[in-house]
């Protein structure tokens, strides 16, 4: 599919974002290529083939990255940046301080987003005291016969729009300058 969107759609990625992204991406690059990576990414092949002697390690920090890598010790001011400055950065503490079995790869993916039209009813979660984190629970989302008829069956939707705005970022005038 032909990109439409234009670099001129998109405000321009700051200098000083340019360099912590490209210095991020730097060290990932050589996290990647040290000959660590290629053994665990070995190890997990015999792994999967029921090769493998030793148990392998993975950790993931989940709900614990809010407190491991706050909002504030993000650097980059454009938020798409941020999000590229996350990864980027996750990715290094992987390796310097959780030091699992994750193997530590130089791609970056550009996922691509499905939204859904829903099932006509929407869950409801309840955070004990309006916590946004924790415990909570769900309230039933039929509550009488007539609910039963407000069911739908989704239906997915890509979103090509939000795609080619994330690939302009990397692949057009952007990235080319990072």
């Amino acid at each position: 599919m032909k990109n439409t969107m234009s670099s001129n759609t998109l405000k321009s990625v700051s200098s000083t974002d340019k360099a912590t992204l490209r210095e991020l991406a730097k060290r990932v690059a050589e996290i990647a290529a040290a000959p660590e990576q290629t053994r665990k990414a070995n190890l997990w092949k015999e792994h999967n083939d029921l090769k493998s002697g030793a148990p392998l390690i993975l950790v993931f920090p989940e709900g614990s990255w809010r407190e491991i890598m706050p909002d504030g010790a993000l650097l980059c001011s454009d938020e798409r940046c941020r999000g590229i400055e996350l990864n980027l950065r996750r990715r290094i503490y992987y390796q310097e301080n959780l030091r699992d079995d994750n193997v530590i790869d130089g791609e970056y993916r550009v996922p691509f987003r499905l939204e859904y039209t829903g099932w006509g009813l929407e869950p409801k979660r309840v955070h004990p005291d309006g916590a946004p984190l924790g415990a909570d629970h769900f309230v039933p989302v039929l509550e009488s016969r007539d609910d039963l008829e407000k069911l739908c069956i989704p239906s997915p939707h890509h979103d090509i729009i939000g795609l080619e705005r994330r690939l302009d970022l990397l692949e057009g005038g952007q990235a080319r300058d990072l």
